[in-house]
């Protein structure tokens, strides 16, 4: 019997259900790990599975739950394990142990019933059933009730109204009204104890609350500058593109930073602070500078911080103190919520659009489709069940604002384009100041290894990510599903599946419309056809030989003489060759197979052509 991969993939690889929500494995957090962590248990599973492609393993959502699970109750046995030597070695007090466990208990102070009888006037005494008998219940007043009363309190938290009594004679009712009155003071004073409890989650780091649990110690100017070198140390800081060097600070959004670099602008009735350049109100300068030289020391171990909110988050997660708050801070990159003038109004977003996710995915309320995220949802109601967005001029429809916008400019016609005088190149108007930094001096980046010069940072740091001596990953991780060939964006993936298996390309010369499969090769067709220009440098050395070539492709087809590989093969004879330029010929010659012309569709926006070329 025959099983394709495509047949495998539909298979749970935990429990080989079919007809399920798969997800991918390795797109999971975490996921080939915890699977590997299963597999230890079994030895032939777990050598089975080693030399398995994770690219290749799927998982149902039921098992996926499960794994995810099981992972958690290790890692929380972990986390106890790691408490309990800390009790053992007397670093932490057994009184703020974090309790590792969601079960909670719940207590009931209440009855289910409650029988009150009528009182009649031949009667001096009131019968109630009081259920089970409960030792040490005390009512919400803290107050012993007479016997008297009794058939006037309840332990519901809800205060009940005159109505809700019922009472036989005049007396009953003053009695009845007092308790009312009782209950509503005490609910006002739990009302009370409600706002104070929300006054303290408003966290100060510097209450003496607090300051029991660390030191405060004032640097010196060495001590400062030592500190604030090593920020600039710091991953967070090194990572950042936006990076302010006075503050020390990363931002990884540009809006950020330049509300930020408002605080270094002067400004009048402000004075600057000499070690971070920013200004300050003058009431504000010394308090502001007394930071700088301030450092925070856990009196229970070594740590130590600049900033106080880090030491009481070492002083929760590492000490397990449970009274410990620390302020909730904003982070850096997360999206704040709009603010709006009027808070009645409507939200604006689509009430269909704010369901919460199912096991098989986001709802389309329209067609009933399932989708992993509400990204792609939207782009399915956005291309299949609205008008969308109407061109004026031909009056063709767009499913997105920004490609309405693309298609606009075929009917501005080409943008302005003026030479630069200093190469005579034709640049866009709007980049002329763009191009104008390219013949500025700039200090170069060499790389010694490829002997190659790049004229910015960032282009060197590309060249190191992205090329295959100096990567340290498999930088071709887009992998075709038909040849298995690798790419390195998702763009070229795109390109060579359209160009080679679909006979289509969105790229084609503007000189003599040429269908070409990427716009790298509109480059260098329009140099070598239209322009004579032929490359004369050969770069690519042979390592064994010495001999030199112009191109890669060149270079491993001759590599192939000394390895001697013979990687391609007739179909026909079997007959094996290095060049695909041999295998051509031959299939001519032997065989007088003629390959078919190839049909190449070009897509462009305003019009569609098919245009047919020799293979």
């Amino acid at each position: 019997m025959d099983v394709t991969e495509g047949d495998i993939r539909k298979l749970c690889c935990t429990c080989l259900s079919v007809d399920r929500k798969l997800f991918q494995l390795c797109k999971i957090v975490d996921g080939v790990n915890n699977l590997y962590w299963l597999l230890s248990t079994d030895l032939e599973a777990y050598k089975e599975g080693f030399f398995k492609e994770s690219a290749n393993l799927f998982i149902c959502w039921e098992c996926k739950a499960l794994m995810n699970r099981l992972c958690g109750f290790r890692k929380q046995a972990g986390e106890a394990q790691k408490s309990l030597s800390c009790i053992e070695d007397g670093r932490t007090d057994i009184k703020y142990v974090k309790h590792l466990s969601k079960l909670c208990v719940t207590k009931k102070s209440s009855y289910d019933h409650e029988i009150v009888c009528v009182k009649e006037p031949s009667q001096n005494y009131i019968f109630i059933d009081c259920g089970i008998i409960v030792d040490n219940v005390k009512a919400e007043s803290e107050e012993d009730i007479p016997l008297s009363e009794l058939h006037n309190y309840s332990d519901n938290v809800n205060v009940k109204t005159e109505h809700d009594y019922v009472s036989a004679s005049d007396s009953d009712e003053v009695e009845t009204k007092k308790v009312v009155k009782k209950r509503s003071q005490s609910q006002k004073s739990s009302s009370k104890k409600k706002i104070a409890l929300r006054k303290q989650r408003k966290v100060d780091p510097y209450s003496e609350e607090y300051r029991k649990y660390y030191t405060t110690t004032q640097m010196s100017v060495e001590e400062m500058l030592e500190v604030r070198e090593k920020k600039k140390l710091a991953p967070e800081y090194v990572d950042a593109p936006n990076k302010c060097e006075s503050c020390i600070e990363g931002y990884k959004s540009e809006s950020n930073f330049e509300k930020h670099k408002r605080l270094h602008c002067e400004k009048s009735n402000y004075t600057k602070c000499e070690i971070c350049l920013i200004y300050l109100r003058n009431i504000e300068v010394v308090e502001h500078r007394r930071v700088h030289f301030e450092k925070y020391c856990c009196n229970f171990c070594s740590f130590a911080s600049c900033n106080v909110t880090e030491v009481l988050r070492h002083l929760k997660k590492d000490h397990a103190m449970q009274n410990v708050v620390v302020p909730k801070r904003w982070k850096k990159g997360e999206r704040k919520t709009p603010f709006t003038k009027n808070p009645g109004s409507r939200p604006r977003l689509n009430k269909a659009m704010m369901d919460k996710r199912t096991p098989l995915g986001y709802r389309c309320s329209e067609c009933d489709k399932y989708f992993e995220d509400k990204k792609q949802r939207w782009m399915h109601v956005q291309k299949f069940h609205r008008e969308g967005y109407k061109c004026s001029t031909c009056g063709k429809r767009f499913s997105f604002k920004n490609h309405l916008q693309k298609h606009e400019r075929i009917h501005a016609g080409p943008p302005a384009r003026t030479p630069c005088a200093k190469c005579g190149k034709m640049v866009q108007v709007a980049l002329l100041a763009t191009h104008a930094r390219l013949h500025e001096p700039r200090a170069q980046y060499s790389c010694a290894a490829c002997n190659k010069r790049f004229v910015s940072r960032e282009s060197y740091q590309v060249h190191l990510k992205y090329t295959l001596v100096h990567a340290k990953v498999d930088v071709l991780k887009y992998k075709c599903d038909k040849c298995e060939k690798g790419y390195r964006s998702q763009g070229e993936l795109r390109d060579h599946v359209n160009y080679q298996h679909m006979g289509k390309t969105q790229h084609k010369c503007p000189i003599c419309s040429k269908p070409l499969a990427t716009r790298r090769c509109i480059t260098r067709h329009v140099r070598r056809a239209h322009h004579g220009i032929k490359e004369n440098a050969r770069d690519k050395i042979c390592q064994q030989c010495g001999k030199a070539f112009r191109d890669k492709k060149g270079l491993r087809e001759h590599e192939l003489i000394h390895t001697g590989e013979r990687p391609l093969s007739c179909e026909i004879c079997g007959c094996t060759f290095r060049q695909s330029a041999s295998l051509y010929t031959h299939k001519k010659r032997v065989h007088k197979v003629y390959p078919q012309k190839k049909t190449v569709q070009v897509l462009e926006e305003g019009s569609q052509g098919k245009i047919l070329v020799k293979e």
